[in-house]
């Protein structure tokens, strides 16, 4: 799903750039926010880049290319693709120290290019002089200034390795241990330094580990009547069947077309909501390009919307941390012949303030069979979070974060070309049939 609100932003920096100072481009975009509102306003939407200045080739190529798959536009503009570490034959692997935030937009796909330089890296490690580093702190993809003091004292580290002896890194490499954490003076020998969040702010901690992921056990939590959350064995579960279909990248998470589902869903138990193009659902928080806007907000104004469910736990006895990919398994049916689900976790304070942590969004089409049920998963951003005693976890569930993500119409049409609005009827069902489910990557818990 498009990320509308990021790509306008940009367009917008492209085209002022032209015309005036970057720092008063940079000062516009923070606080002169009326071209912008309105451009992310406007349909359809491959006359945007127009509305803010003029026509831009590689907004109109990326409309175009975006509709062939993901495939054909990496093809046309190679440097969003990964990082391939294949291409090095036998080179020796550079030295890289990454950077980064859990509410940045460049997170996920950083993090699957580490993945990689360190798959790369553990293929042949006579080929790595220092072990590829990684840093995720809870900044922002603004809050550059939070950088700096850890980029000095991780970093300070890192170019000492890199540019020490090979004698004196095979040993430390050798004294790594493969998982876990250890104590102040060892921590030095782990590749990975995360940040993990929790409530209040400044009581979160740095943690260190051997790898991205680190080690984790997948605990289930169903929705259930009553807006509810319930724990349960993840082993025990029904298996989740897939609809037919090729599986695509979507912003997050993960979309199905083909047929859906081949059963009945008479008797089941769901929740229903209308989801309206014409008034789509804000977005609130997350990792996006407004300064003022992203990161952890408080969420309970949206959450009263009618157009949002919620689900949630009771109160936890224990402290519950959670380090990886969050994701989301969920049987859904809507009137409309395409609809988004957009999935959020969120941390629940004892006086009911609801927090944003980590979120994801998908597109599904049901166009041969619209009011079907099909199992949509979403994979939300990778996270690091702890949740404290008292606290409640929560599932936040709609159709859209707009501006954020651009709008579903409803119609199945191209989207860059979509002007007709179609109100949607979304259905999430749960039952010993449909086990929509909310999946954590649990570290530890006390």
């Amino acid at each position: 799903v498009l990320s509308l609100d990021l790509v306008v932003r940009w367009v917008y920096l492209i085209v002022k750039m032209e015309q005036t100072w970057m720092l008063v481009v940079l000062f516009r975009i923070a606080c002169i926010d009326t071209t912008i509102r309105n451009a992310c306003q406007h349909v359809p939407l491959n006359e945007v880049d127009g509305k803010i200045g003029r026509k831009l080739r590689f907004f109109q190529d990326m409309l175009v290319n975006s509709l062939s798959g993901r495939q054909h536009f990496e093809k046309v503009y190679p440097t969003t693709c990964l990082v391939d570490w294949s291409m090095l034959n036998g080179a020796v692997l550079p030295a890289i120290h990454s950077f980064g935030g859990w509410h940045c937009f460049f997170l996920t796909r950083q993090l699957q290019d580490f993945t990689k330089l360190q798959d790369a890296a553990r293929r042949n490690p006579e080929l790595c002089v220092v072990p590829p580093q990684l840093t995720i702190g809870g900044f922002t993809h603004w809050s550059i200034m939070a950088f700096l003091p850890h980029i000095y004292s991780t970093g300070s580290h890192f170019f000492e390795s890199a540019f020490a002896s090979r004698p004196e890194t095979e040993e430390r490499r050798e004294a790594q241990p493969e998982v876990g954490v250890l104590p102040q003076a060892s921590r030095s020998l782990l590749p990975v330094h995360l940040y993990v969040m929790t409530r209040p702010v400044a009581s979160g901690e740095w943690r260190h580990f051997a790898e991205w992921p680190p080690p984790s056990i997948p605990c289930c939590y169903l929705l259930v009547s009553e807006g509810r959350l319930l724990q349960s064995d993840c082993e025990s579960l029904p298996h989740v069947p897939r609809t037919l279909g090729r599986r695509h990248s979507a912003g997050g998470g993960s979309w199905y077309d083909g047929g859906p589902v081949p059963s009945q869903h008479q008797g089941s138990t769901y929740v229903e909501y209308i989801y309206r193009p014409d008034n789509p659902t804000p977005s609130f928080g997350g990792a996006t390009f407004h300064p003022f806007r992203c990161g952890s907000v408080r969420n309970n104004h949206l959450e009263a919307r009618s157009d949002v469910l919620c689900f949630t736990t009771e109160p936890l006895t224990c402290e519950l941390t959670i380090i990886g990919v969050v994701s989301a398994s969920l049987f859904v049916s809507s009137s409309a012949r395409s609809a988004d689900f957009f999935v959020r976790l969120c941390d629940v304070l004892p006086g009911g303030a609801s927090f944003n942590i980590c979120d994801g969004i998908c597109r599904v089409q049901l166009a041969d069979a619209p009011g079907s049920v099909a199992c949509v998963e979403v994979e939300l951003s990778p996270i690091a979070y702890r949740f404290k005693p008292a606290h409640r976890i929560r599932l936040q569930l709609s159709s859209g974060a707009h501006p954020r993500f651009m709008r579903n119409m409803g119609t199945g049409e191209p989207f860059d070309k979509a002007t007709f609005m179609c109100p949607a009827l979304q259905r999430v069902y749960f039952s010993e049939t449909y086990v929509s489910r909310l999946v954590l990557p649990i570290v530890e818990s006390s």
